[in-house]
């Protein structure tokens, strides 16, 4: 009966799998045997088509056995299997693991598949994305009369929002929305910059409070004055008219947001580009909806008279952005910062990792080892969304292939961008959402140089110091 019921569970997963042969009348196919060395020790078969899917499947079943420690080749004395076909002996703590992680890396776990759709315009979140980066870099080219000039996610989300009189850290995630632990790093960062100091006021509750010092106070004053010489500057550029239609569209939009979003968009921790964290609260339907979430993201809801008009040019497009990650992440179809920038560069046929370093643009703005590098460790291969042969660290020929939940993370994209664009429409009105789009579309063709289909929003957490200095 036990082993009915792995061979199910285990079949339910194989049929979603692509690459991966099920039993039929003519040979066993991919099959468990559990205890052929005693109770606790099972033998599983593999078998794999001879393509593309198939070999990104073998590979993925090695990643996960080797992990778990399990043995390749294991002996069966058996000769109906086909050649080629793979026997790992498991403990049963190690067969349930397989079970686990091969579902996670399957499409199960996932929303619906969208329908193939080619793009005819270049997506509403990939243009509030380019200017959104086009500003930060903007800001970073005015000069600050030779004093340190703060990062620009360092002064919206941390320097921006504590008064003269200082700030319980707690308060802080609440006014900036970010988690917990991006918040101890944040407030690490800038108090070994000398820019605050942290005084433990209750020994048993934890609270603390945070005052600027002196040069924390001038940084927080420079942070100001550049945000709005850098949006002179876009005045100058593209026209007062162009900029005022934007920003109004853009509050148009924020304005009717049930929840507070922040003013730098930065992802859940240091190496989570999730904006919520997940779904760990579930979502609440509302109103006011309360999107999926981490146990470390704070909840705001909006006051509805809050004035969003007068917000920097940033925290708008910030907090749009970020409305529009979170509504694409909620229907299950993985990461916005991952389907929109690294997916797109890899096809059926997979990619080697010395081509995707070649890319114009992609490498320069996030390093290729944070994404994949064929070690187990970064990103994308631990969470079973890509799969990397095996080799020498510096083989840069290695090939990169798509997981069944890489491959409907890629083909969905095109589609639900589009989808959302047209519910924000209904939802906020077609003319906000509309001139958004025109004007951004307008800016674009201008921007200097290719600029990223998603910002990198944890770098800012870890890199901050690189791009402050004096200027």
């Amino acid at each position: 009966m036990v082993e009915e019921q792995v061979q199910r569970e285990l079949l339910s997963i194989y049929e979603s799998y692509p690459g991966i042969i099920t039993p039929s009348s003519e040979a066993p196919g991919s099959h468990v045997h559990l205890g052929v060395d005693g109770a606790n020790e099972h033998i599983v078969a593999m078998s794999f088509e001879k393509s593309n899917e198939g070999r990104s499947a073998e590979l993925v079943v090695d990643f996960i056995m080797n992990r778990e420690g399990a043995k390749r080749d294991a002996g069966l004395a058996c000769d109906c299997y086909a050649q080629g076909t793979v026997f790992y002996g498991c403990t049963q703590e190690q067969l349930g693991s397989f079970r686990r992680y091969l579902n996670y890396g399957s499409h199960r776990p996932m929303g619906r598949a969208r329908p193939k759709t080619m793009q005819s315009s270049t997506p509403l979140s990939v243009l509030l994305s380019h200017a959104f980066t086009a500003f930060t870099d903007d800001y970073n080219k005015t000069t600050s009369g030779g004093r340190i000039k703060p990062h620009m996610g360092v002064w919206s989300n941390v320097l921006r929002w504590i008064g003269d009189e200082g700030l319980d850290q707690r308060e802080l995630g609440k006014l900036a929305i970010l988690s917990r632990r991006a918040l101890r790093v944040a407030v690490r960062n800038v108090e070994e910059q000398g820019w605050l100091t942290v005084e433990q006021v209750h020994e048993t509750r934890g609270a603390k409070v945070l005052r600027l010092t002196s040069e924390g106070r001038q940084a927080r004053g420079i942070g100001e004055s550049l945000i709005d010489e850098a949006e002179q500057g876009w005045r100058s550029r593209f026209g007062n008219g162009r900029v005022d239609k934007l920003r109004s569209s853009l509050a148009a939009l924020a304005g009717q947001f049930e929840i507070e979003l922040p003013y730098y968009l930065t992802g859940y921790g240091t190496a989570d580009l999730q904006v919520t964290g997940g779904a760990y609260f579930p979502e609440q339907p509302g109103p006011p909806r309360i999107p999926a979430h981490g146990q470390d993201w704070p909840v705001v809801i909006r006051d509805p008279d809050s004035d969003v008009a007068n917000l920097p040019l940033p925290a708008l497009l910030s907090q749009v952005l970020a409305a529009f990650t979170i509504d694409y992440e909620r229907e299950r179809l993985g990461w916005l910062a991952i389907a929109s920038r690294f997916l797109q560069l890899v096809d059926a046929e997979g990619a080697t990792l010395g081509q995707l370093q070649e890319i114009e643009g992609f490498a320069a703005d996030t390093s290729l080892k944070y994404w994949v590098n064929g070690s187990g460790k970064p990103l994308l291969e631990r969470h079973l969304i890509v799969v990397v042969e095996p080799g020498k660290p510096r083989d840069m020929n290695r090939r990169v292939y798509l997981t069944p939940k890489g491959r409907r993370m890629r083909g969905s994209y095109p589609h639900a961008v589009m989808e959302i664009e047209r519910n924000w429409e209904s939802l906020y009105g077609a003319g906000h959402v509309a001139n958004i789009r025109t004007t951004l579309e307008a800016f674009d063709s201008t921007f200097a140089r290719a600029l990223p289909d998603y910002p990198n929003n944890t770098a800012w957490l870890s890199r901050w110091k690189w791009q402050s200095g004096v200027l």
